[in-house]
């Protein structure tokens, strides 16, 4: 886990860096610059462009995870992977976005009644999407190739910094609404072509190819068959990742997705951690299923699934706790209150995922990968029940409430069917002594007499809990890679001997 952990470490800190623009962007500026619907226009644009560029992919960037190590040559041209990852998607582009024009009637009389200025920006989607499917590609090039920060740093930071750029620009008037859009859409651009800069300057970019012997008739069997069951799966999956935010715009409005974006932002940070952890480790899974080394791979189930949940549980924990003074502080912030139980039920949702969910990624680089088809269906039909009938009743909390249902259910299943056909699974009793941890905190804050200026209450609740956090994680042993990092540190220090 040795490479596992640095690139993770840096891959963490660039995220964390880029949340926290990211926190300042969403809590700070966006609301105080633009209107609660402005915000919900320029959410429901990428959200409709991440939905079609993921389809559009044709699953190159999950099969190039699976099946590079088929492709990896001593001389760095990788027999034609690149290559092959670069067009696929046109072919995707093509077919999803005819259908994507064909259906533009129906697809914005859907929210014509409620969220009639999406109808306005329908086509900017086309770019958006292009520039979303080719960043995803050199991402994913750059991950198989164990280069996870560069990336990384331009989609968490170099992208959110130009987008409070575009902001910027808007408030003070140098941009109208059609520009904010624009700028606000080619930053991805410039994002993917810093990403293609990146790549061309750690490996060869070789363009050659020869489909016969780069890919023999078997493996290109086994790739089509892949990518199909990829597809239908990640129908599924997407229909429950974003249907929420589509349902919240058709039948509340824009100003509501403004409110529950930033609800969400809120309980998405939790999850950063897992993105860097899960990035590293799904190629060293792989290797592990292509040499039918199961012991490794369990030992990479329990190891991500652990670290990744006391992570969002840690952070899960301090957003908590600072809730009422985050929207104290934050502009507006008596709007954007109406979330607060999005970030209680997205959280939960996220932290069940990242103890559970790395069994997904296994379960699409496994034999089993057929099965994750109707386990996404399941989700997809979960998410639009469930949405159908809390958003009525409960509103945008409804629409959270949705979420963290199907993705319990979901994840119940994943685990029971990989414990039932790999027999391995991810719990450890430290995952219980991270729950009982999180409980602990949760009630010492309970004890702790607010302050009436809410800059110092946070300052002072962080503190205190968090002295407790860190050395309780340390002296519980409840993580083998994070005490093995803080000894680390404190043999450098001379705090502990060498």
């Amino acid at each position: 886990m040795g490479i596992v952990i640095r690139q993770s470490i840096k891959g963490t800190i660039v995220t964390y860096v880029g949340a926290f623009i990211g926190f300042l962007n969403t809590l700070f500026i966006a609301t105080r610059f633009l209107q609660a619907e402005e915000i919900g226009l320029t959410r429901i644009l990428i959200e409709a462009a991440t939905f079609i560029s993921c389809l559009a992919q044709l699953g190159v960037s999950n099969s190039g995870f699976r099946y590079f190590p088929y492709f990896r040559t001593e001389n760095g041209k990788h027999k034609g992977f690149f290559f092959y990852m670069l067009m696929l998607p046109l072919v995707g582009i093509l077919f999803f976005f005819t259908i994507y024009f064909v259906f533009k009637q129906p697809i914005s009389a859907y929210f014509d009644t409620n969220s009639p200025l999406f109808s306005q920006y329908y086509f900017w989607v086309f770019p958006l999407s292009v520039f979303l499917i080719y960043m995803a590609v050199f991402e994913t090039y750059s991950n198989v190739l164990m280069r996870i920060v560069v990336p990384r740093f331009m989609r968490e930071i170099g992208l959110r910094l130009l987008t409070i750029g575009a902001i910027l620009l808007y408030a003070f008037d140098v941009l109208n609404l059609n520009g904010f859009v624009v700028a606000t859409i080619f930053a991805y651009g410039i994002t993917a072509l810093v990403d293609l800069f990146y790549i061309s300057r750690i490996g060869k970019l070789s363009l050659q190819h020869d489909l016969k012997k780069d890919i023999p008739r078997p493996l290109r069997k086994d790739i089509t068959t892949y990518s199909l069951f990829f597809i239908l799966a990640l129908i599924g999956n997407l229909l429950s990742m974003k249907l929420d935010i589509f349902m919240v715009s058709a039948k509340m409005g824009l100003a509501y997705t403004g409110i529950y974006s930033v609800a969400y932002f809120m309980a998405a940070i939790i999850e950063m951690p897992s993105r860097s952890i899960s990035t590293i480790s799904l190629p060293l899974v792989s290797e592990a299923f292509k040499n039918k080394d199961y012991d490794r791979a369990s030992y990479y189930y329990k190891r991500v699934s652990l670290n990744q949940f006391l992570a969002g549980c840690t952070i899960f924990v301090f957003l908590w706790i600072n809730m009422d003074n985050i929207y104290q502080i934050m502009p507006n912030g008596d709007v954007y209150i109406q979330g607060m139980y999005v970030v209680l039920f997205i959280s939960m949702a996220k932290l069940l995922d990242m103890m559970a969910n790395f069994g997904g990624s296994i379960l699409n680089v496994s034999k089993y990968y057929r099965y994750s088809v109707p386990f996404v269906l399941l989700l997809a039909v979960l998410t639009v029940v469930s949405n159908n009938i809390f958003i009525p009743i409960f509103g945008i909390s409804g629409a959270a409430l949705a979420t963290l249902i199907s993705v319990g259910i979901y994840n119940s299943l994943i685990v029971t069917f990989i414990a039932w056909k790999m027999k391995i699974h991810p719990f450890t009793w430290s995952l219980l002594k991270v729950v009982i941890l999180m409980g602990i905190l949760l009630g010492l804050n309970q004890c702790i007499s607010p302050l009436e200026n809410p800059v110092e209450d946070a300052f002072l609740r962080s503190s205190l809990l968090g002295i407790v956090a860190v050395g309780a994680i340390y002296g519980m042993k409840i993580s083998e890679e994070v005490n093995s990092l803080v000894d680390t540190y404190l043999r450098k220090f001379n705090i502990l001997k060498k």
